[in-house]
């Protein structure tokens, strides 16, 4: 009986271990805020959200600490709070309240809206640049033009003095 109680134990302990740290997810309060787009070139920032929502932005660490971990509607993760993004879920503290705030359950995560396709590598030349509209020939580096002796008391060519048009 002994024998049976110590191998069932130890076999517990095996699956335990061999399961790994379960990362919890953070539960939900009841309350949210859904992140704005940037209101004249300027994006949203969990202190700004933090003293709209719960009086004090030095609370964004309550925000960070609920939603750390959390999959958001564009498939990224919510990591420390730095980045936000629109259309971002952030769960609240059960005290939020104000301008912005949602009160019932977050929204059910759809697949993630397709990214703009980038490139996959950097390409192995430099880009030039187009040229310029009206402009006949672009600007191109030419031969270093000869050496030659300045008068004294002459100031040096300046650095465009060797860029020459290309022919």
């Amino acid at each position: 009986m002994r024998r049976a109680f110590v191998t069932v134990l130890l076999v517990g302990i095996v699956l335990v271990v061999a399961a790994g740290p379960v990362r919890a997810v953070p539960a939900e309060t009841g309350r949210y805020y859904v992140v704005g787009p940037p209101v004249d070139g300027q994006r949203e920032y969990l202190y700004a959200i933090a003293l709209r929502t719960l009086g004090n932005g030095n609370r964004f660490r309550e925000i960070v600490e609920l939603n750390a971990g959390r999959a958001q509607p564009d498939g990224e993760t919510f990591t420390d709070g730095v980045v936000l993004r629109p259309g971002w879920q952030l769960v609240l503290p059960r005290d939020a309240k104000g301008q912005g705030v949602r009160i019932g359950r977050l929204p059910q995560l759809g697949p993630p809206a397709p990214r703009p396709p980038g490139p996959s590598a950097p390409p192995s030349t430099p880009v030039r640049p187009s040229p310029t509209p009206g402009r006949r020939r672009p600007l191109r580096p030419g031969p270093p033009p000869p050496r030659r002796r300045r008068a004294p008391g002459r100031s040096p060519d300046p650095p465009m003095a060797r860029w020459r048009p290309a022919r």
